[in-house]
């Protein structure tokens, strides 16, 4: 499952940040949260590599106003849902109910491999 994100900075000065700078310093690995059957779902990949936008602090900088485009991979859902939960940094406030796009197939056919 792919999951699409963008930040966008306005702070103050002329120096450019990347993603890590943005958030205080912090790698940034969304997880996704099915509530209803108490299931989290993390990036895939260890902690040297993440199948994610690179947000450490290596990535690409962007000045204010910018818009830092982000991406991950997740595994897909295991149970048969539409809409799941984002958190995108611990302790920040969660995106609820984000449609689930199963690009036009059923929960079931796409654990079927169609």
């Amino acid at each position: 499952m792919l999951l699409e994100l963008s930040f966008t900075g306005d702070f103050a000065g002329d120096d450019a940040k990347n993603i890590y700078t943005m958030f205080s310093r912090t790698a940034v690995y969304p997880e996704l949260n099915d509530r209803e059957n108490l299931t989290q779902y993390t990036v895939i990949g260890d902690s040297h590599n993440r199948w994610a936008t690179d947000s450490t602090n290596s990535g690409v900088q962007y000045e204010s106003g910018q818009t830092a485009p982000y991406w991950a991979y997740y595994p897909a859902p295991v149970d048969d849902i539409e809409t799941i939960a984002v958190t995108v940094v611990p302790g920040a406030v969660e995106f609820e109910d984000v449609e689930i796009d199963w690009d036009g197939n059923e929960h079931s056919d796409v654990e079927d491999g169609e």
